[in-house]
Parts: structure tokens; sequence; C-alpha cells
């Protein structure tokens, strides 16, 4: 019976027609869910998937009440809810089945599920010994390190990082290649302290789109500024000027500033 009680009455021990389940552990495909059953409600406690990673919970105390839905049913055969699907756009009626122990979106089946007493994250691993007090050369300490690249699992797809090196700059790679693209690159790197450097990167392109621009000007500037707050995490902030598209006849940019973090990959 595992992590499923069925409450008992004060009254001649019979039992109430309810499940209540600690960590129902549903896998499929795309990733992990871990729920908490009580009677009237289901609350997913972690939520894991292989594109952000299956080490990362991205479920935290800011939003679990977004992942809690009241149960319409729940007796010994199961329980059931509504919850909404962005993908359709619509409800869809999820349905636990306790003897095939599986979950059901409009009666199609989504996940295999496992009853668990408890829960508990997965231990941390150490992905470097380096100290704080010890990095005095951010840009070096961070080329020695592949890095997370816009959230995603650095596994996703045969490999998903980015790699810092005097030649690229910033190095992206996706399915396992490395993409330095055609362009020609004008990497400039400073050190700003012993804990922040930023990469100056220059992207020229002979194609005849950007006739105007020629060998001579840059069709893309990005000046990123990267601050080491742990010795596996960074936050960067991106200032880049690209070539208007509205306007290719004249040398013209248009500019955004983003912010993102970073932190080296499991």
């Amino acid at each position: 019976m595992g992590a499923v009680f069925f409450i008992f009455s004060l009254f001649g021990g019979s039992s109430k027609n309810y499940i209540e389940v600690e960590a129902l552990t549903c896998t499929n495909q795309t990733g992990k869910m871990v729920y908490k059953v009580t009677k009237d409600e289901i609350q997913a406690i972690a939520v894991y998937t292989k594109f952000t990673g299956l080490n990362k919970n991205l479920v935290n105390k800011s939003n679990k009440a977004k992942v809690t839905y009241k149960l319409s049913t729940n007796d010994k055969t199961g329980f059931t809810y509504s919850a909404y699907n962005p993908v359709f756009k619509k409800n869809v009626e999820v349905r636990y089945d306790y003897k095939k122990n599986q979950l059901f979106s409009d009666g199609k089946k989504t996940y295999d599920c496992q009853r668990k007493s408890s829960f508990a994250e997965a231990p941390k691993k150490l992905k470097t010994k380096v100290k704080m007090k010890d990095i005095d050369d951010p840009f070096k300490h961070a080329s020695k390190f592949k890095w997370t690249a816009a959230g995603m699992a650095c596994d996703l797809n045969g490999g998903v990082y980015n790699e810092y090196s005097k030649k690229y700059g910033e190095l992206f790679t996706s399915q396992g290649k490395p993409q330095p693209g055609t362009a020609r690159r004008v990497v400039k790197i400073e050190k700003i302290s012993d804990k922040k450097f930023k990469i100056r990167s220059e992207f020229y392109n002979n194609a005849a789109a950007f006739r105007a621009y020629g060998d001579k000007y840059p069709v893309t500037i990005s000046e990123k500024t990267y601050t080491l707050v742990a010795p596996d995490k960074m936050e960067t902030t991106l200032n880049i000027k690209m070539a208007d598209f509205k306007n290719l006849n004249v040398i013209s940019y248009t500019s955004k500033t983003e912010h993102s973090k970073t932190k080296i990959c499991d």
C-alpha cells in the first residue's frame, strides 16, 4: 500500500473512501512530477523537466499556490481534478487510477506513477572547489567551465551550453556542436574587477544585404558584462546594437538591453 493511507474513523475503525499520498511520483518521457495528495487537493511539490534539467526543481516557495488543485472526486479507485493546459488553451480533466498507478488527461495516459512515503531533494553536487576569495581573474575562472544557456539543461539534445575563450569571447553550443557562425568576429575582453569582466564582440558580414556596412562597419555590436555572484554562478547584462533591418541602405542600429543568470553545468 506504500504511502497511501486510508483514514479510519474514530468509531469502529471503518475506512474512509479517499486516498492520501505523501509523494506521488509520476514520470514520462519529458520529466517527473511529485505530488502531495490530501482528501481535498493535490499539490505539486516538485517539477522536473528534461528541458531545464532533471536535477532542477521548478517548484519553490513563491509559486506553490499556482500548482495546487482542488479535487473534484477522491475515492478508493482514484481521484480527479481539473487543470488548465496552456498548450491546448483549455481545461482538461486529470484522473489518477489507483489500480493502474497512472495519471490520465482527458482519458489519455500521461504519466506512470509510484506511491512513496516521503520526498527529499537530491543533494546538490559541488561544481567547483574554488572559493570566491581565491578568484582574481573572473574570465579565466569562467573559461574553465561550461555554463548554462537560456535556462536550458546542459545535456539537452546532445549539449546546450556556453563556453568562454579569448578567440570567441562567448561561444554557444547547440546539439553538442559549437556555433561560431560565419560572420567575422572581433573580440575584446576587459577585466573590470576581481569578480567582474566584460566581453565586447563585433560581427562583420559582407553579405549583399549589408552592402552599406561592408567589411568596415559591424552589423552587430554586443557588450556583455558578467558578474560572479558565487564561484558557480554569474549574473549578466547584455547591451546589443544590431543593424536596423528596416533601413539597411545606411549605417544605423537598433539597441536593446537584456539581463540573465547562468551557472556552471552539472
